[in-house]
């Protein structure tokens, strides 16, 4: 990852304090420049290199000042949720069609990842009427996994990657590797 190209948010609650850093090299302590301004029910620092390039901003009294959503994220880790949709059509000459979707979702644990999943997977279960006056439904079929995100630097709500098949029963023979199976 280049400087300056994510952005991350830490928070300590022992001290009430977030962090939000736009570069990998920016950390708590290392600015070289800081400009503190007192607010209403906290302080904002603003941390910055020699030349005035704003690298993170530090939040003091957060619980006050941050929306709760924001500081509930950053005990969350991402998740990436594998799943299989099927779609049918009203159309007599409908071929079957499936969808491999990766949607990502945040989560304190594995128990609430799968739980989270299962909700995403259901919510995106569609029906519509194409073009040619036809019923088209996407319905969920298989959740097939439910693993960490290996780069913990993602945003939530949106599907990283879609692929469509057209036999199942093919899908269903390949053999991937899940988190923990050996290679």
């Amino acid at each position: 990852m280049t400087e300056g190209s994510d952005m991350r948010m830490t928070y300590d609650p022992a001290v009430d304090a977030a962090c939000v850093y736009f570069t990998d090299s920016a950390c708590a302590g290392q600015s070289a420049k800081q400009i503190v301004t007192a607010i209403d029910h906290g302080t904002v620092v603003l941390d910055m290199t020699a030349s005035g390039t704003l690298i993170g901003v530090e939040v003091l009294g957060a619980q006050n000042v941050l929306p709760t959503e924001a500081l509930e994220r950053t005990r969350q880790q991402p998740y990436v949720v594998l799943a299989v949709y099927e779609s049918t059509s009203s159309a007599p000459d409908y071929k079957q069609l499936f969808e491999e979707v990766f949607i990502i979702i945040f989560a304190e644990s594995a128990e609430a990842a799968q739980v989270t999943a299962q909700a995403e997977a259901n919510a995106q279960e569609a029906r519509y009427c194409n073009d040619h006056g036809d019923t088209i439904t996407w319905t969920l079929k298989h959740i097939v996994d439910v693993a960490p995100a290996i780069d913990g630097r993602v945003d939530a709500g949106g599907t990283l990657y879609t692929r469509h098949f057209r036999n199942f029963d093919a899908y269903g023979h390949m053999e991937p590797l899940f988190e923990g199976d050996p290679l």
